[in-house]
């Protein structure tokens, strides 16, 4: 195996241990906590089952979604939760907000973001301020707020603003794929609310925006993007970067499959992996072929040396002989 195989093997063996250390667990919370899967990439029966609630009848609600955070950021969450079971949701949201205020962590400042918005929703039913958070967020758990926003816009029969807030979505949208996505997750919260014309009018949307040749090229650029990467991995590797290959490594394996996941790009998500696979297998036979004629090439220099050892061993056999004979053996000129 070459040292890029070797890379790429280490990578693939720590991804499991990555995500449980970096985006869903938060090591001080302890017990049944630090368990929780990331919250984005809980599909609504999970999530369910997630937030199932053995300790009574209240537990459910009074969960926080958690992330690796430090020690003082964990406990402040702690201290919304134990206050949301003492039903002090607003004391909870200030808890909460002194999180938000301080932290320097994008992935802790989006996650409470998105819990404020839930103790807004769940617990003061203020769908206003809700919905507000659920704006706010960003980054990869960006696409299960704007579901939250979305289902909540459309249980409060808000079907017209659950509408401007795709639109606002798709502009912000860069990739067509994620576009489609978004026109999806609206069609279905339009049909969970019993909405089927809603439903109707954004599938026949999706139909005569998107065409069989936009497909083909999200696809493909899937497979491009893929192809790209492990070759700029590969690359790094040949120069001794092995931190950036591996960091590459990482993002290819590991949080681009968990960004198409949570914007649910299913399309995308199969080529990914196809295409994934397609690529270090082609890597490998390219190590192969590499291998075989660095082979080839030892077993060339290893020819030519034993042919001049040889011809040593003849030149020293002949010089043996002529001495033998009272001839000397040739010298060389000296200068």
């Amino acid at each position: 195996m070459g040292k890029w195989h070797l890379a790429i093997a280490v990578v693939c063996l720590l991804a499991p241990v990555v995500r449980a250390q970096d985006p869903g667990v938060d090591p001080w919370a302890g017990g049944r906590d630090y368990g929780r899967p990331p919250i984005d990439l809980m599909d609504e029966e999970e999530e369910q089952g997630w937030r199932g609630n053995p300790e009574g009848p209240d537990a459910s609600i009074n969960r926080l979604y958690r992330c690796r955070m430090n020690g003082l950021e964990s406990a402040q969450y702690s201290i919304a939760e134990l206050l949301l079971q003492r039903s002090d949701a607003k004391g909870a949201i200030a808890a909460l907000q002194a999180v938000l205020d301080k932290t320097q962590d994008e992935q802790v400042r989006d996650l409470t973001r998105f819990n404020i918005a839930e103790v807004y929703r769940r617990r003061l039913s203020d769908e206003e301020n809700a919905a507000a958070c659920y704006r706010k967020v960003e980054g990869m758990l960006r696409h299960k707020a704007s579901q939250r926003l979305l289902n909540l816009l459309a249980e409060r029969g808000k079907a017209d603003e659950a509408l401007k807030t795709t639109e606002d979505l798709l502009a912000k949208a860069k990739e067509k794929g994620e576009k489609l996505a978004l026109l999806h997750r609206l069609a279905t919260v339009y049909k969970r609310h019993n909405m089927p014309d809603r439903a109707l009018a954004v599938y026949q949307r999706i139909a005569k925006e998107f065409t069989p040749d936009d497909m083909k090229e999200i696809l493909a650029g899937v497979e491009r993007d893929v192809a790209a990467t492990i070759q700029k991995i590969h690359a790094l590797q040949q120069q001794g970067d092995q931190e950036a290959a591996e960091r590459l490594g990482r993002e290819l394996h590991d949080v681009r499959p968990r960004e198409l996941r949570a914007a649910g790009r299913w399309d995308e998500m199969a080529v990914y992996e196809q295409a994934m696979r397609r690529g270090f297998r082609q890597m490998e036979m390219m190590e192969r072929a590499r291998g075989e004629a660095e082979g080839k090439l030892r077993e060339a220099l290893e020819r030519q040396r034993d042919a001049l050892q040889r011809a040593e061993e003849q030149r020293r056999r002949e010089a043996e002989r002529a001495r033998e004979q009272g001839r000397e053996a040739p010298r060389k000129a000296e200068f």
